[in-house]
């Protein structure tokens, strides 16, 4: 009897295919297929409170492409930018939405 995961997994493919909403980043040196999420960065943005960091950027992978979810205030390196640390960071259903943000100045 299949499982409810087998139902999902082929539709994480339409999502992050190329051609369809998902772009080629480098995540701490690695390609892989990811799609921003402003909607969850306007969301984090608005309920920052004034802490140390700021966010700048939201993204999600599939967690097999990125490996093990990572802890808040690990660094992260985003299309060879600064490096960025971990805001937050959820899994749901095989994909990892992750927030990564900088120092206030």
């Amino acid at each position: 009897m299949p499982r409810l995961k087998d139902y999902f997994d082929p539709d994480l493919e339409i999502f992050f295919d190329l051609d369809e909403f998902a772009k080629v980043h480098t995540v701490n040196g690695e390609s892989m297929p990811v799609i921003i999420d402003d909607d969850a960065l306007k969301e984090a943005q608005a309920n920052q409170a004034d802490g140390v960091f700021r966010a700048e950027i939201a993204f999600m992978v599939k967690k097999e492409d990125f490996g093990s979810l990572p802890a808040v205030g690990q660094i992260v390196t985003f299309d060879s930018r600064r490096t960025l640390r971990v805001i937050d960071a959820t899994e749901d259903t095989g994909v990892y939405t992750i927030i990564l943000g900088a120092n206030r100045s």
